[in-house]
């Protein structure tokens, strides 16, 4: 029986018929492991905030995968008391630092990074003033920096839920979500929509965007272009590996609309295409 488990979300199914976080926890519960991935009746409760959880639990972000939620918004739900005691600082994801992580998560507040915290983020004028991955993120109350001129570095995310709430990004253009636009480096200047949008690029093909960073997006409608133009569209950075099957204009599987988006590709229509080619990129 292992004494102690890194706190790695990787769900298995126990013999007890319990889902635990990993196989190491299970079998430091002395529960033999049925299958991988959770029991189909009882799946580990995810969640992006302390309010998707019941009670006093909190969300928890592993600090050594997903420091802070910084890298995915999804965490899983957590009793404030369950954690393992260990004799050492712990930087937490309030900027302060704890005596343990068991201090921290008493606090229901998440860890960075074990040991003190360190310097405050580079502060910044514009995203071109940060390191890779990162992005300038202005104070509340003082959108795009108008007032101080000055915000802070840090991490884009690499993942956002697939919702609409819509805002208005320091770039000028209107955004999905904040979580959407953190992703391309673009800070929130306020929710709801741009009042001054500027007009999309129209084209008929990808050769009329931008080379890397756009492609040419046909709604359903206009039957991949045959209809009528499309639109100059940001491909995503990064897409969640879950999704409904698309068939794309180049008359391939995709394994979600995301995935051919992020390739380039308009979708031709929900679901797969005609054939028996498997769909791509491949499931792993």
């Amino acid at each position: 029986m292992p004494l102690t488990c890194d706190r790695i979300l990787d769900p298995v199914c126990g013999c007890d018929g319990e889902t635990w976080e990993n196989a190491c926890v299970a079998h430091q519960n002395r529960v033999n492991v049925r299958h991988a991935g959770a029991c189909e009746d009882d799946e580990v409760r995810r969640c992006t905030s302390d309010a998707a959880c019941d009670g006093d639990d909190y969300c928890f972000f592993d600090p050594q995968t997903n420091p802070c939620g910084e890298r995915t918004e999804f965490g899983v739900c957590r009793a404030r008391n369950d954690c393992q005691p260990q004799l050492i600082v712990v930087c937490g994801c309030d900027g302060n630092e704890y005596g343990t992580p068991c201090g921290a998560a008493e606090a229901g507040v998440n860890v960075r990074s074990m040991g003190p915290c360190p310097d405050p983020e580079p502060r910044c004028t514009t995203t071109e003033d940060c390191p890779d991955r990162t992005y300038c993120v202005y104070p509340d109350g003082d959108a795009c920096g108008e007032e101080s001129g000055e915000g802070v570095c840090e991490l884009r995310p690499v993942a956002c839920l697939p919702i609409s709430e819509p805002v208005c990004g320091c770039d000028g253009r209107t955004w999905q979500s904040a979580c959407a636009a953190a992703m391309q480096g673009v800070d929130v200047k306020q929710e709801g929509t741009c009042t001054d949008d500027p007009v999309p690029t129209r084209c008929d093909g990808n050769r009329d965007c931008e080379l890397l960073t756009e492609f040419c997006l046909f709604p359903e409608e206009t039957e991949c272009g045959r209809g009528g133009p499309g639109t100059c569209t940001l491909r995503p950075d990064f897409c969640i590996p879950m999704g409904e099957l698309s068939c794309g204009c180049d008359d391939r599987t995709w394994t979600s609309e995301c995935a051919a988006h992020q390739a380039g590709v308009s979708i031709r229509h929900p679901g797969r295409c005609p054939g028996i080619d498997p769909p791509f990129p491949p499931i792993e």
